[in-house]
Parts: C-alpha cells; sequence; structure tokens
C-alpha cells in the first residue's frame, strides 16, 4: 500500500493482508506507530519512503524516522519528472522517439539519481537502510501540440527497470509459503536494482567471500574474517562496462571489466554499481548510463 504521512509518501508492503487500513485515520495511527520503532529483519511489515525528493513530498520534519527500512534510490517517473524540468527539448525529443522506440527513448531520459544516492549514504551511517528502484507507473498522457502520448505505457515502465531478488530456495507456487520468502529477502536486504532496459542483469552477482562461506547483500560481517567483495558481470558484446565499488558513499575503487574482486581492508558500508556505456540516437550521443546498482554489505 502507498500511503501519505505528513508530508511525504511511504510503501508499506506485508506478507499478510493491509485491508484494516480503511481511512487516514488508520493510515496515520499505524505508520506513526511504524516508523517510530527500530526495525528488525523480522518485522511484518517493511516501509519504504517513495521518491524523498519529489516536489512536495519532501521530508521537512527534522530527522529522518528510525522506523523507515528503505528509500526509493531511483523513481522511475520522478527521474524522467526531473529531465522535463531540466531539458525541455530532450524530453520532447524524446516523447517523439518513444513512438518509435520506446526503449530508447525513455533510456534518452536517464539520469544519475545523485540526491537519493547522497541520501542513502547518509541514512547508512546511522542504521541499516536499504535502497530500491520504484516505477510508480500511471500511464499517464503526456500532450505534445496536438498530439497525445501515454508516455510511458505501464508495459515499457515495469519493462524498463525492476528489483532482483536473491532467493535462498526456489518459489513452491503456494502463495502463503512464497509471500513469506519474497518478504524475508525483501527485508533483508537481498536483492539489487537494475534498469533492465539497458541490457539483461541474468548472471550478475555481488557478494562477500571469506575463508568461511559467502555472505550476501544486506548481511553483515566481522573485519577479521578477511572479507573480499566479488562483483561479475554478465557479458555484453557490444558495450563497454564499469564496475564502481563504494565505501561509505566514497568511490574507492573502479574497474573497466566484467569482473572485480576488491579486498577490504576497513570497517564501513559497502556496495557495487555497473555502468555502461551506451550510443544513443540523434543526435549521437555517446555516454555512460547506471545500469545496477547493489544494496550494502555491512563490514564491522
Amino acid at each position: 500500500k502507498k500511503l501519505s504521512y505528513l508530508d511525504s509518501h511511504f510503501l508499506v508492503y506485508s506478507p499478510q493482508n493491509l485491508n484494516q487500513i480503511d481511512s487516514i485515520g488508520s493510515s496515520h495511527a499505524m505508520l506513526s506507530d511504524l516508523l517510530n520503532k527500530v526495525p528488525t529483519e523480522a518485522a511484518a511489515t517493511f516501509t519504504v519512503m517513495a521518491h524523498p525528493f519529489k516536489k512536495g513530498y519532501e521530508w521537512t520534519s527534522g530527522d529522518y524516522p528510525s522506523g523507515m527500512q528503505a528509500i526509493e534510490v531511483m523513481n522511475l517517473r520522478h527521474m524522467w519528472q526531473q529531465k522535463w524540468i531540466s531539458s525541455k527539448v530532450s524530453f520532447a525529443w524524446s516523447c517523439l522517439l518513444y513512438l518509435f522506440n520506446p526503449k530508447v527513448a525513455l533510456l534518452r531520459l536517464v539520469q544519475e539519481p545523485q540526491r537519493e544516492i547522497d541520501l542513502w549514504d547518509q541514512l547508512n551511517r546511522k542504521q541499516k537502510t536499504l535502497g530500491l528502484l520504484g516505477s510508480h507507473a500511471t500511464g499517464q498522457l503526456f500532450n505534445l501540440g496536438p498530439v497525445s502520448i501515454p508516455f510511458p505505457k505501464y508495459e515499457d515502465s515495469f519493462r524498463f527497470g525492476s528489483n532482483h531478488l536473491l532467493m535462498k530456495s526456489e518459489l513452491t507456487g503456494v502463495y502463503s509459503l512464497d509471500a513469506e520468502k519474497i518478504h524475508a529477502a525483501f527485508t533483508a536486504g537481498q536483492f539489487y536494482f537494475s534498469l533492465d532496459a539497458v541490457a539483461n542483469p541474468k548472471g550478475f552477482a555481488a557478494y562477500i567471500k571469506t575463508k568461511d562461506r559467502d555472505y550476501s547483500m544486506g548481511e553483515s560481517l566481522r573485519l577479521s574474517q578477511q572479507p573480499y567483495l566479488i562483483v561479475d558481470v554478465p557479458r555484453l558484446n557490444t558495450k563497454s562496462v564499469e564496475i564502481r565499488i563504494y565505501k561509505n558513499g566514497s568511490e574507492v575503487h573502479k574497474v573497466k571489466d566484467f569482473h572485480a574482486n576488491w579486498k577490504i581492508e576497513e570497517p564501513g558500508t559497502y556496495r557495487a554499481q555497473v555502468r555502461v556505456r551506451v550510443q544513443l540516437p540523434i543526435p549521437g550521443e555517446l555516454r555512460w548510463i547506471p545500469w545496477i546498482y547493489t544494496n550494502n554489505f555491512y563490514i564491522r
């Protein structure tokens, strides 16, 4: 469910039915209770701040609430709206291009969500905070002179980017069991998010390797375990790839390759990002576009 609270919007996920939220009063009461608790991975609900910098919906009530477990690091609709604000000509050209090649048209509008990333890193300095991608799909019509364009269509929004959960076992087809599995992986931070329109991320892997075992995104471990951060990227025949590794929000390693093996020598919060160099059509722009963002690893 998407709920309003003070000046912001929050997404509340749960494997259980949330039909008891049937009024503004009940939603405010529930959110107030959730946002003032210390979150745990076993929590029955998972609370996410949606589009944290969308105009009119910024958090203006002091420190961010302790019970907030995640933020939308990338919100596709908000990103496209920001492009409209910053460059109306480029946005209008993408709308026209969308009629012929929706994927490329939307790729032209991709921007690094730097303010959201900075906030994500800031929140992780205080407590574990997960990051995810949201589409906020509406299929809304955009009027370009006499022409009305559904920009973007629902199916194009959903294909463009997604969150990829890492499951410890296969889904069973039994809703109640699968909902619990999905919720557990989501709450633990065992997922990455990607712009799937850039390329299919199938085969991507990022994990911490120690002498004893491997650790997934979202997990914590000790520096004394001598951890290495391993990143493997599926090979792309026609595109250049760059892997970046960040510690506490600062870049510490960069390699233009499909594999990275980084020895971690200090405690901190670590994550990886993959970018791809893409040749866009008219006017023939060649630029790096963000592709994959991992959730964090926590080294004590």
